[in-house]
């Protein structure tokens, strides 16, 4: 999926969605331009940042731009799953059970 191909997903599914994980090299489309475009549309919505090549500046950047926080990749589902408890505000378990509908890959 390129960036602004993510982009519509959100606006048609916006409030289903409460946390985006966003890849940091996208084609289309740079991962900081979708971030900041998904922060224009929903300020609150949790963004977590990965990557595989992500230098310190650019996470800062991220950061700064409302990211909630960077997951390095590769990483394991328990990884993603604690993580995306973390920034929901639940248990891994909890969030286990709300994860739904994948979308990309």
């Amino acid at each position: 999926m390129d960036g602004s191909e993510a982009l519509a997903c959100y606006r048609r599914q916006s409030g289903a969605i409460r946390a985006v994980v966003l890849d940091m090299m996208m084609p289309g489309m740079e991962g900081l331009a979708v971030l900041r475009a998904l922060q224009k549309q929903d300020s609150q919505l949790c963004v977590i940042v990965s990557s595989g090549m992500q230098t310190p500046e650019k996470t800062a950047e991220a950061l700064a731009a409302g990211a909630k926080t960077f997951l390095q990749k590769p990483y394991t589902d328990e990884q993603l799953l604690e993580t995306l408890g973390r920034v929901l505000g639940t248990t891994p378990q909890d969030t286990r059970v709300q994860v739904q509908g994948w979308v990309g890959g």
